[in-house]
C-alpha cells in the first residue's frame, strides 16, 4: 500500500508548506527548548535532593527519639 495514496493530493498541497514552516520554526527553537529542559532536570534533581535530606532528617529525629 502506498502512503501517498492514503492522503489526497489537495490536502497534501495545502498542508505541506504549513507543516514545513512549523518544522523549521520548531527547529529554530530547539536549542532554547533543550536549554530549558536542562534547567528543568536540574530543578527536579535539586528538589529531589532537598526532599531526601528532609526525609533523612525526619527519620533521624524519629529514630533518636525512639531510642530514648
Amino acid at each position: 500500500m502506498d502512503a501517498a495514496g492514503l492522503v489526497p493530493q489537495a490536502v497534501l498541497d495545502a498542508w505541506l508548506p504549513w507543516l514545513k514552516q512549523l518544522g523549521s520554526g520548531l527547529a529554530s527553537y530547539f536549542p532554547l527548548l533543550l536549554n530549558w529542559a536542562g534547567y528543568a532536570v536540574w530543578l527536579l534533581w535539586g528538589l529531589g535532593m532537598l526532599a531526601l535530606m528532609l526525609l533523612g532528617a525526619l527519620a533521624h529525629r524519629y529514630l533518636s527519639a525512639a531510642q530514648r
